[in-house]
């Protein structure tokens, strides 16, 4: 096994799960949303909210992830 490879696992996946998770709360709370689109189509609001929530979960995962990695590499390291 490469030396200190957990520890950048760990940062890859909390990274990318940080970068998911703030992306998704910008777009949902902090843009403004074409209202027109809203109107055209009343599924529209639902999808779009939809959508971001599962990113946040999803970008919640692999922050998840990155920490097990975490856990283990120090485990492992420690033998």
């Amino acid at each position: 096994m490469i030396r200190g490879a957990p520890k950048y696992i760990m940062v890859a996946f909390f990274a990318l799960g940080a970068l998911f998770v703030v992306f998704s709360f910008w777009a949902l709370y902090l843009t403004d949303i074409p209202q027109e689109q809203f109107l055209e189509d009343p599924r529209f609001e639902e999808e779009y909210v939809k959508y971001y929530e599962w990113n946040i979960l999803f970008g919640t995962v692999l922050i998840g992830i990155g920490w097990i990695f975490a856990f283990l590499g120090r485990k492992m390291s420690r033998r």
